[in-house]
């Protein structure tokens, strides 16, 4: 699993994971994920995923072993896309 760190086209600084030649915005992703898999209204999930999966690389090692357990969940769901 490897993360980097981009800006989108709005300029806003963003964690990616890169997953063959795509990079996956991990907090766009969270979100679906969250709506998909978990069943969390959309808007409960854009909330919900700007807090457990931030923009901040340093804020997502921060999180420690919740921030993994997330990653590992998203990174999941973005293999089976």
């Amino acid at each position: 699993m490897k993360l980097a760190s981009f800006r989108n086209h709005d300029g806003e600084t963003r964690i990616g994971l890169k997953m063959g030649d795509r990079l996956a915005d991990l907090t766009a992703a969270f979100q679906k994920y969250l709506v998909e898999e978990g069943g969390v209204p959309p808007q409960s999930a854009r909330e919900t995923a700007s807090t457990r999966m931030p923009t901040s690389m340093l804020a997502l090692i921060q999180r420690e072993e919740e921030g993994q357990a997330d990653l590992k969940d998203v990174g999941a769901y973005l293999d089976k896309a």
